[in-house]
């Protein structure tokens, strides 16, 4: 395990759900440990990382100082030392709870830390995390860098989900290539795409999406959440992310390249369509539909992998 200096996890602290704490403990040693307890204490502590311990309400990511808190001591017959100390450290603080929202708008999501990393924490479904669901618009949209906007007019797209003509998770633009060949087989074991009779569906780009607030979008919010807790769901193994041009005529079917969150939500959003149809709504135009608005109504275009920054993307009040 890759383990997060205690000076660089106090950067988080800015964040409400990272606190710093002093957790008082108690353990036993075998007279083994008598040459060497200073490293069989941290040892014991760091085994701690990343797993949820009761006693805090919270996942430890960085250690910092341990002290004991008396001298080591033996208690009759037992053929052990027992060691009272505490140790400082920074938490990642969660809250009990199953999946739910509650009043204040807390969105509770079940899973475990899995490994501390330089940059974070990956996780896997079991221990209790929260984040904040988004409360302070009904719609948003979500772009990177690479989207440049060609019009500013999204009202026809806002129309069409308002009306419930479109779904209200809107990707922008296809990917002109299907979802299988640009995904590991291995994430199909956690989120199975039922595509039915199609050989294969349209992998929509994840780089420009309107989002609007909605049963639908919470269910896909939070399967998409939970497969990036599990790193066997988002990333199996290592594979290329940049898609050979090979993609558009392989025979090949499976994992060309894994596009990770952009493989998840296209295969989520696909599956979810297709039980609304398969429900009755005939009316709903789904993301594959020739008259669906990543097809007809673009009103951005993409730019990778320049070589400055002169044409970054203006972004246009909506």
């Amino acid at each position: 395990m890759d383990l997060i200096s205690y000076a660089d996890a106090k950067k988080f602290l800015d964040d409400s759900l990272i606190e710093e704490c002093i957790e008082r403990r108690h353990i036993t040693l075998g007279w083994q440990h008598s040459g060497n307890i200073g490293e069989s204490i941290r040892r014991l502590v760091e085994s701690s990382i990343g797993q949820f311990r009761k006693q805090i309400s919270g996942v430890p990511i960085a250690l910092g100082t341990i002290r004991l808190l008396k001298p080591i001591y033996i208690l009759e017959d037992h053929n052990c030392m027992h060691v009272d100390f505490e140790v400082q450290m920074i938490v990642l603080k969660v809250q009990p709870g199953g999946e739910k929202c509650d009043g204040e708008g807390e969105k509770i999501i079940s899973c475990k830390a899995k490994q501390v990393l330089k940059h974070g924490v990956v996780g896997t479904v079991f221990g209790n995390i929260g984040m904040q669901a988004y409360l302070e618009f009904d719609s948003f949209i979500y772009c990177d860098t690479s989207v440049h906007f060609t019009s500013n007019d999204f009202r026809e797209h806002f129309n069409l989900i308002n009306s419930g003509k479109v779904s209200p998770f809107l990707f922008g633009l296809g990917t002109y290539h299907g979802i299988k060949h640009a995904t590991l087989q291995e994430t199909f074991e956690y989120i199975p795409l039922f595509n039915g009779k199609h050989f294969d569906i349209e992998m929509q780009e994840a780089n420009f999406i309107i989002v609007k607030r909605s049963e639908f979008t919470r269910e896909i919010l939070k399967w998409a959440l939970l497969c990036a807790f599990t790193l066997d769901c988002i990333e199996p193994r290592k594979v290329p992310w940049d898609c050979p041009e090979e993609i558009f005529y392989s025979n090949r079917v499976y994992g060309l390249c894994h596009r990770m969150d952009q493989s998840v939500l296209s295969t989520l959003i696909y599956n979810a369509e297709e039980e609304i149809v398969g429900k009755g709504n005939k009316k709903l135009i789904r993301h594959y539909d020739f008259l669906h608005p990543s097809h007809r109504l673009i009103k951005h275009m993409l730019a990778r992998r320049q070589s400055n920054s002169e044409k970054m993307a203006k972004l246009y009040k909506c």
